[in-house]
């Protein structure tokens, strides 16, 4: 899936599915790195629509979600 921060429409059509979602926090490197594709540096704060700024990230949001095939 490609994720981009924000509302992600395609994770909520993969929760329409059985299936269950978890979520943690994490602690993570601060580093910044460009990103070819998107074309975009990678490590600064993303708001989405409110806009990036330059403060580095140091914690990230992690979801999972893993598809039930039993009760």
């Amino acid at each position: 899936m490609d994720i981009w921060p924000g509302i992600c429409s395609n994770l909520f059509t993969a929760l329409k599915i059985k299936s269950a979602l978890s979520f943690d926090e994490a602690a993570i490197k601060m580093c910044l790195d460009y990103h070819k594709n998107k074309q975009v540096i990678e490590g600064f704060e993303d708001l989405r629509f409110l806009g990036r700024n330059l403060a580095v990230d140091s914690q990230v949001l992690v979801f999972m979600l893993r598809r039930k095939f039993t009760n």
